[in-house]
């Protein structure tokens, strides 16, 4: 299937090599002396949310040709955030991601309608409850304690989606975000699910990244972007911190859902990632009393 489909985009005479897969429904393969990737799956170049970000001066791969089941998009290399999470590349990165989220999806945007709100933070946390806590860790629990983790569960989902909004990159990570050389900034990817969310969301995505440690200056940073963003929406000053930590909690704990499916897939290249997304939630939870009977679900 992937050879006809470079075959429609490429012609004869191409070689192509798998990248290592992703958590995602895409597969990306090297189009060698091209400087192109072939990207297979169903859901066509997000030119839309690209536009997005070329509004505000922020880099993104180029989009080549597409056909059903596949596009092409230029080969950014394979340098990421998490080789060089340097202060001074986290530091472009936020300024970037403060002008983008000063952005608007308008109404005919293919992501209009969609938001991070509490009815998909419940399905996220289901999955944590699910594929984390009972698939991964093989936690049996009584329909009472079941339910008070749900119930748990379901007050972080509001929580968490509570307050101002703006637009979210939705997996705002090292991973996502390339060093390449032909751009002096930053260049983000997989920027497709983009949409209005909790402002928080995507500096608490950076804040709790599971794929790599962070110092401390970094993480100053990104405090710094929070206090800054809370002084922008006009939030009391004592509302900012236990907001951003609701919000933080809420997307590592999707996170170790996400990696307890992957583990339970046979996926073990990302233990490191689903053990530095425990001590982050551990670390949180050790922060908010109203979610602390969680912490020992996580031990």
């Amino acid at each position: 299937m992937v050879q006809e489909i470079a075959l429609r985009l490429l012609g004869e005479g191409f070689t192509l090599s798998e990248l290592s897969p992703e958590a995602s429904y895409r597969r990306y393969f090297r189009v060698h002396g091209k400087q192109l990737l072939l990207v297979a799956c169903d859901r066509g170049p997000a030119i839309e949310c690209q536009e997005i970000l070329t509004s505000c001066s922020i880099y993104s791969p180029t989009y080549g040709k597409h056909t059903d089941g596949g596009y092409l998009i230029e080969d950014c290399c394979d340098i990421h955030l998490s080789d060089a999470p340097t202060s001074d590349n986290y530091l472009m990165l936020i300024e970037d991601w403060h002008k983008f989220s000063r952005c608007e999806l308008a109404a005919g945007h293919p992501n209009y309608e969609l938001t991070l709100d509490t009815d998909l933070f419940k399905q996220e946390l289901k999955q944590f409850v699910n594929s984390y806590l009972i698939g991964f860790k093989k936690l049996a629990f009584s329909d009472i304690d079941l339910q008070s983790i749900n119930d748990l569960c379901a007050a972080l989902a509001r929580d968490a989606s509570f307050g101002p909004q703006c637009l979210q990159h939705r997996d705002f990570h090292c991973r996502n975000i390339m060093l390449y050389d032909k751009y002096p900034r930053p260049t983000w990817i997989d920027f497709q699910d983009m949409r209005r969310g909790p402002i928080f969301y995507d500096l608490a995505s950076l804040y709790t990244d599971a794929y790599l440690d962070l110092n401390d200056e970094v993480f100053g940073l990104i405090i710094d972007a929070v206090e800054d963003l809370g002084d922008e929406h006009e939030m009391h000053a004592e509302d900012v911190h236990p907001q951003f930590q609701v919000t933080a909690l809420q997307r590592v704990l999707k996170a170790l859902g996400t990696f307890g499916l992957l583990l339970n897939n046979g996926r073990d290249d990302y233990a490191d990632a689903e053990r530095r997304a425990s001590i982050c939630a551990i670390a949180l939870l050790d922060q908010l009393p109203d979610y602390y009977d969680l912490r020992k679900y996580l031990c």
